[in-house]
């Protein structure tokens, strides 16, 4: 994508790649580790992808607890240091209980609800997979705002 994007030399590509760091988190002390990191390195942007997972292996009782502090925790990394953090969340289809429909059901939703300050929904275009859509869904005031993200020229 960065090659796409900066035509001009490979030396700035260099430069861009130099900035991103990549770890995998696969237990909650690596977390812990990470969020100790986070507090020492100025970064403008950090993207954790499905650590709810971990808590919920992790954790029989007060699972909720434990995700609502580490929420809290980074929504306040976000405001202190100023910085964008993303993070994603399962979405599961389940059935309506009178079983006539299907409706989708997050993790965590009202949890996540009171530390995050943006939240979209993400899905693929029904017609056309390189086209994803994008849709605002907090905070409520910005109703009925979305758009699609084409996604083919990378």
């Amino acid at each position: 994508m960065i090659e796409k994007t900066l035509i001009d030399n490979n030396h700035e590509t260099n430069i861009y790649l130099k900035n991103i760091v990549y770890q995998r988190i696969y237990e909650l002390e690596d977390l812990a580790k990470l969020v100790k990191k986070i507090k020492l390195i100025n970064f403008d942007i950090l993207i954790l992808d499905d650590i709810i997972q971990i808590f919920l292996n992790r954790f029989k009782e007060n699972t909720r607890l434990e995700v609502r502090s580490f929420l809290r925790e980074m929504s306040m990394l976000t405001l202190s240091k100023k910085i964008i953090i993303l993070f994603t969340n399962i979405t599961i289809e389940k059935v309506s209980k009178d079983a006539k429909g299907t409706y989708m059901h997050e993790l965590f939703f009202h949890d996540i609800l009171r530390y995050v300050h943006f939240k979209f929904f993400l899905k693929n275009h029904h017609n056309n997979k390189q086209i994803t859509e994008c849709k605002t869904i907090y905070p409520y005031s910005t109703k009925n705002s979305k758009t699609d993200v084409d996604l083919s020229r990378y």
